[in-house]
Parts: structure tokens; sequence; C-alpha cells
């Protein structure tokens, strides 16, 4: 078997990899794109980006891709499907760093610090400016896998009410209550803060439109780390506009990078960070321990046993 790697991985990555299976050849190339596709290639580790319908049908022997993301929808998912190829991705370990910057906002806001930092350059002395608190505040979090879950535990000791959307409904704590999409409508009004953590399927596609931002509580503060085609962001001007909405964080687009033209930038109710609630200097050391994880069950021949498989029907 061969492994091929197009994530760039620093020395000691690769050196790491390499020392614990000394037995198996690894290539680490730039793209798939452009490499070569040796007939012994049975497990690819990419981003995902690089690998479609023509490129994998090279890769005669391959069994399994690992994709160093969450997110799968760059992926030529009917013809994985037809030749059985197992796929996993790296959900969960960006729990960590999502779940702190949705906190950092969230705590920004309710503080006020951005406006705050605005009266600083104008050296203005304001104390009257309003504030407020996260405490009493109710918290829907559109989402509530692994991510969700890690912002949910990390606001409960703040005190807020905390409500779940996810696949199933039923008890997890520490929501309050949870239910399917099903009941974004119902639960939308009853929300101070719309967390959007949801990956990018058929069925979340333009989730978010004209008619749930009006199902949503006047004055709501609305963030999305999920995906930007998430959001139909004309609906969500236009919410932010008629001060529908008090304010929305925006890590992801449906476009990016961001055009310079677009409205985002410059709305003053509107704080966006460049697709990065993600990022740590930990990320690729958490994505390769759980790789590394994966290949002993693989090469012992448990396919079934690998973390994170991705159903490729629903897309996550």
């Amino acid at each position: 078997m061969r492994v091929v790697v197009t994530a760039r991985l620093a020395d000691k990555h690769r050196e790491a990899l390499k020392g614990a299976f000394p037995d198996v050849p690894f290539d680490f190339v730039p793209s798939l794109s452009t490499a070569p596709a040796p007939s012994d290639t049975e497990v690819i580790v990419t981003y995902g980006d690089d690998l479609g319908a023509d490129r994998l049908a090279a890769f005669s022997r391959l069994r399994w891709v690992m994709v160093l993301k969450s997110g799968i929808d760059g992926l030529p998912r009917e013809a994985l499907l037809n030749r059985g190829i197992v796929v996993t991705n790296a959900r969960g370990i960006h729990a960590i760093p999502m779940a702190e910057h949705v906190i950092g906002l969230l705590l920004a806001h309710v503080r006020r610090l951005y406006a705050f930092y605005e009266e600083q350059k104008a050296r203005r002395w304001s104390p009257t400016l309003r504030v407020e608190e996260l405490a009493g505040k109710t918290v829907l979090i559109v989402g509530a896998g692994a991510v969700g879950r890690a912002i949910a535990e990390r606001l409960a000791p703040f005190g807020v009410r905390l409500l779940g959307i996810r696949r199933s409904s039923g008890a997890l704590s520490p929501f309050e209550r949870i239910g399917d999409l099903s009941a974004l409508e119902d639960f939308l009004p009853e929300a101070d803060i719309v967390v959007v953590v949801l990956p990018l399927t058929s069925t979340t596609a333009g989730l978010f439109d004209r008619r749930r931002f009006s199902a949503m509580k006047p004055g709501a503060v609305f963030v999305n780390v999920g995906r930007g085609a998430l959001v139909d962001e004309g609906a969500l001007w236009e919410a932010l506009r008629k001060e529908r909405l008090s304010a929305a964080y925006l890590d992801v687009f449906a476009d990016e990078p961001l055009p310079p033209e677009h409205p985002f930038w410059t709305f003053p109710r509107v704080i966006l960070t460049p697709h990065v609630a993600g990022r740590t200097p930990h990320y690729l050391e958490r994505a390769l321990e759980l790789f590394r994880r994966n290949l002993h069950r693989y090469r012992s021949g448990d396919l079934s046993g690998l973390e994170n498989r991705v159903d490729l029907r629903r897309g996550y």
C-alpha cells in the first residue's frame, strides 16, 4: 500500500508519520492535480479541493480518503460512492478554536468592546455607553455537533439558556431543549443570539433566508461560523438594514475572499473575520493524530472502525 499526502506538512510532521509507520511508503506532493498516481496508492490525505472525479479515476486501488477538514462539499461524492471508497474527515478537531472564537465574539458584543475601541480611537471618554451581560440570554446553536456542544459547554457557566438544533431531537447536555431542523422556526423567536455551525449539504444550503430571519426575535444577534452558503446574504443584509437584527458576526461567506465592494465590509453592525474561526497552531497536530489512529485501524483491516466516517449520501 501507499499513502499520498497533498497537505503541506512541516518536516517534523512528515518524519513523525514515517517514524510511526516505517514500512508504509508516503508520497508528499503539492497537489493531486499534477502529481503522479502510483498504482499501489490506497490512501489519500488531502484538504479535498484537488480531488475531482477525473483525478479520482487515476487512483485505481484507492480505498480511503482522509480529508483534513470538516466539509467535504468539494469532493466527487457520487464517484466515491460508486467505487465504495471510504471518506473520513477532521470533524471535532475544530471544537476548541471555534468555541473560543464564538465566546470571544459574544463577550465582545455584550461588553461593547468594539464600540469602546472606536471611542478610544477618537479619544472620547464614554462611560455612558450601554453594556450588557450574557447571563439570562437565550442562545440557539444551530448545529449541536462536536463544535456546537463545545460552544454550549463554554457558554453554560455564564448562565445562559441553551437551545440546540441537530439531526435528531432528544436530551443533550447542557442544552435545555434540542430539536431537529423542522423545529428551527419554532426556536428562532426565543433566541437572543443565534450561532450557526452547520455543515453545508443539499438540505442546509440557503437555510437562513428571508423567512428564517423574519422569524428571529427583533434585535437578535446572528453568528455564522459554519459555511457561507448556509445564508442568503441578501436576506441577511435586508434584516440588518431594517434593524431586524442588532448585529452579525460572520466568519464565512458565499464568495471567499469577500469581494472588496461587498457592503458587509463597511456596515457598522457587522464584524467579519476571514474564515479563521477554526484556526489554531495545533490544527495539523490534532488532524494527524486522528489520521494515525485511523491508519493503525486501516492496516488491521478495520475500515468499519475508522473514526469520523462520512456519510457520502448526506454529505457529512
